[in-house]
């Protein structure tokens, strides 16, 4: 009983439950925005002007600045 005639109603707290998705659900979603695969594009673009800017495939150089190798170094060309 109320004093005031204000009377509170139930709180429905399960109205605002949902089911959750999969992951599947949530990156087609993702997918499924331009904005995100515009910006995944160009990070992969970026990543293969980087790979081919510094040959990533070829073997590293074995030696570095002022180390000397012991059997020393031919050189193919003439100074």
């Amino acid at each position: 009983m109320s004093l005031f005639g204000f009377r509170r109603g139930r709180n429905n707290r399960g109205g605002g439950l949902r089911v959750a998705s999969g992951p599947i659900d949530d990156l087609r979603s993702v997918l499924a925005d331009r904005a995100v695969l515009s910006r995944l594009a160009l990070g992969l673009a970026a990543v293969a002007a980087l790979l081919v800017c510094v040959q990533g495939w070829k073997q590293a150089f074995p030696y570095r600045l002022y180390q000397r190798p012991p059997a020393g170094i031919a050189a193919v060309v003439d100074f």
